[in-house]
């Protein structure tokens, strides 16, 4: 149900901005909003928060993020006023999926244990943009979980390439021998 009210708004959006250019702006500000969410539980407690009016919450909005064009202004508010501001994670998701669609791209999350050099970076998006024939857009992150290598995520697949999933394999592979 979630995916399909955020699908929706996506949808919405999407049909109010004038190019893809725009609609890439509005992608970078949200996820820029979605950030402060993740990172101040204080701020996404006060947006999630039941006794807070929305005109309140608008308010706030609206100071945090003065400089946002109006359309995507008004479009946040229409997510508070609905009790929707929570769906902004699956609008974004969404809308990221719009849009790459319509640029022939494909979005991968890419986990290292460490920062990965310019060099690896673009070493990576050739190798995926090869694979799947398509422009890879890539987002880097680290994962302190990883024991080395890399994990890459994409369209809900996980493409695991970590000592962590050798090791499980080899594991996998021992255990079915044992069982000879």
């Amino acid at each position: 149900m979630r995916k399909a009210i955020g699908s929706e708004y996506a949808q919405a959006l999407y049909e109010l901005t004038s190019s893809l250019d725009e609609l890439y702006e509005f992608i970078e500000l949200l996820e820029i909003f979605q950030q402060s969410m993740r990172e101040n539980t204080d701020f996404y407690a006060f947006l999630k928060h039941p006794k807070i009016s929305s005109e309140e919450k608008k308010e706030v909005i609206a100071d945090v993020l003065p400089k946002i064009p109006e359309r995507l202004l008004h479009f946040l508010f229409v997510l508070v006023d609905n009790g929707r501001i929570l769906e902004l994670f699956d609008v974004i998701h969404q809308l990221k999926t719009s849009y790459y669609k319509s640029k022939n791209m494909k979005h991968f999350d890419v986990y290292s244990i460490e920062e990965l050099s310019q060099g690896e970076k673009n070493k990576i998006e050739e190798t995926l943009e090869k694979q799947y024939g398509v422009k890879a857009h890539l987002s880097f992150y680290l994962d302190k979980t990883l024991l080395g290598g890399l994990k890459i995520i994409f369209n809900g697949s996980v493409l695991e390439y970590s000592v962590l999933e050798n090791l499980k394999n080899i594991k996998e592979i021992l255990k079915n021998k044992k069982l000879r």
